[in-house]
Parts: structure tokens; sequence; C-alpha cells
């Protein structure tokens, strides 16, 4: 019987629109790979899929994919790096707090070979397992797909020996960096993000310097 986890629901987007990509060097006779940036409508859906965590503490922008996202069947919305998500969880294979916990301890995110299926209508988008062992085109829906063998479901293999350590949420080493907003734009880029930035450091150095040219002015 398969194994789904109901209280991982459906994730409508808001929009249909193809993530940005960007081409990654690769050696002769490998495979175009690809990095897929997160837009800000597919952020506001990892957060609510992480039960309103910012998405952003994790620090992941994108995802290293070979090949370019497609089209659901049915409903249109392109493969993006939620689906691998929401997959995994809707199969029970791991917790919120594990996965989330296991993106940030991690660094970039890389996909991996288990068959991805749609976080908006759950049909079947991608066959990656091997030999169909997950179903693949026999289980159309995720309701259908075959159970997983969670100690082989390695979505980020070098951080299972740190399971425990992950699954308590421990404090993360490496600084965390916040911000207000999604930094990326539907097109990939950061430049709004980065005008907002200097121009808050502007405002900030600023500051000090128009308090003391009043304090200099005060006549006591």
């Amino acid at each position: 019987m398969p194994i789904v986890n109901q209280d991982v629901h459906f994730l409508p987007s808001g929009n249909k629109i193809k993530p940005p990509t960007k081409l990654l060097p690769v050696g002769d006779g490998e495979r175009a790979t690809y990095l897929w940036y997160i837009t800000k409508d597919e952020y506001l859906r990892l957060n609510k899929i992480f039960g309103g965590r910012d998405f952003q503490e994790t620090g992941l922008g994108g995802t290293k994919v070979v090949g370019l996202p497609s089209p659901c069947p049915g409903c249109s919305k392109y493969t993006e790096f939620v689906d691998w998500v929401w997959t995994a969880l809707r199969r029970g294979v791991h917790t919120r707090e594990f996965m989330f916990n296991a993106l940030k301890q991690g660094r970039q995110g890389a996909e991996n070979m288990h068959d991805v299926y749609c976080s908006e209508c759950g049909l079947l988008t991608s066959v990656r397992s091997r030999d169909n062992a997950e179903g693949g085109l026999d289980a159309p829906t995720i309701d259908q797909a075959k159970p997983i063998e969670r100690s082989k479901y390695d979505l980020m293999p070098e951080l299972l020996e740190r399971k425990e350590e992950l699954a308590a949420g421990r404090p993360v080493k490496k600084e965390v960096v916040m911000w207000d907003e999604w930094w990326l734009d539907d097109k990939g880029s950061t430049a709004t993000y980065r005008a907002r930035i200097a121009k808050q450091k502007a405002e900030a150095e600023a500051k000090p310097k128009a308090e003391s040219a009043a304090k200099e002015g005060t006549v006591l």
C-alpha cells in the first residue's frame, strides 16, 4: 500500500510561469545542468509547506537539475524545487523539521533520482527512479506510487549521517542571513533587492551624520 501523508496538502500556485534558469558549466560528454532559481511565488509556497517557517533561513535560492523545467500535463504548472520537497513530505519520507534543517545545514540543492509529482495537482511529472522502482508510468498520481525505502531517499545523502542532529534542530554553525522579502525577481535577478539594500545602507550611514549635525546646530 502506498504511504501518503494526508496532512501535506496540494499547493495552488499563483502563476504558471517557467522558473528562471541558468546553464551551468559542464565537462565534455556531460548532460546539460541548470540552476533553477526559486521565484517569490514558489518561496511563499515553500513557507507554507514548512508550516510558516521562513524558507530564507536556508539560504537556498535555487537547485541544480539536469534539464529544464517542463509543464505538468494536468495543470500546466512548471516543475519547481518545491515539487521535490512536496513529493518527499507527501510520501512520508521525512518530517518537515528534518527536511528544513537538512536544507539549512546543507549547501546548494540538488535533484535526486526519485519520481517527482506536481505539488499542485499530484500528477507524475518526472520518472527518475531506476527500473520504475516507485511505480513510474504505472503510478500516474502520487497516491498510486509505490512505498519508498526511506534509507535510500538521498535528497542530501551527505546529511544522513547527521540525521539525529538535524531532526533535533540544533543551532546552525554557519551565519544565517535573513531578508524581509524574497531577493530574486521572476527572472532570477537580484537587482531590485541589491538596490534596496544599498539604499538602506546609505540611509543608515547618513543617519549618524544628520544627528551629529543637528546636535552641533543646537543652541544651548
